[in-house]
């Protein structure tokens, strides 16, 4: 809600009706995308890798990714758009910033993500969005 109203966190940019009922200009869903997208990068690079440091990067990596991805699309399907024709940098960094604490608090927190499923459907929905 702070990004969206300030235009401060992320850059300037606004949801559009795509993702459903919203709360002072921001969609009740965000939430729960972010926390998916945590709990399915953190499941990802933890297969991939043991050392805690690169589990957290490596998940915030992907995280990454993935925004940039779906930044091509996101205003085609209405989710949101930015004033620039492309995001500001700064969206990535924070993004990445924000990522790293979400990734260090399920590494903290020895939040379980052995789960198949939420693994694939990170892959299906990042095919689908390239």
């Amino acid at each position: 809600m702070a990004g969206v109203n300030t235009g401060i966190i992320f850059g300037n940019y606004r949801y559009g009706e795509g993702l459903g009922p919203k709360l002072y200009g921001t969609p009740l869903i965000i939430g729960l995308n972010w926390l998916y997208l945590t709990y399915s990068t953190h499941d990802i690079a933890s297969r991939i890798f043991r050392h805690p440091v690169t589990v957290i990067a490596a998940g915030a990596g992907l995280m990454v990714i993935y925004d940039i991805v779906l930044e091509q699309v996101a205003p085609l399907m209405q989710m949101w758009s930015f004033a620039s024709i492309q995001p500001p940098l700064a969206n990535y960094i924070v993004w990445f910033l924000l990522a790293l604490v979400f990734h260090k608090g399920f590494y903290v927190g020895h939040i379980p993500t052995g789960n198949y499923p939420a693994r694939m459907l990170f892959y299906i929905q990042l095919l689908f969005l390239y």
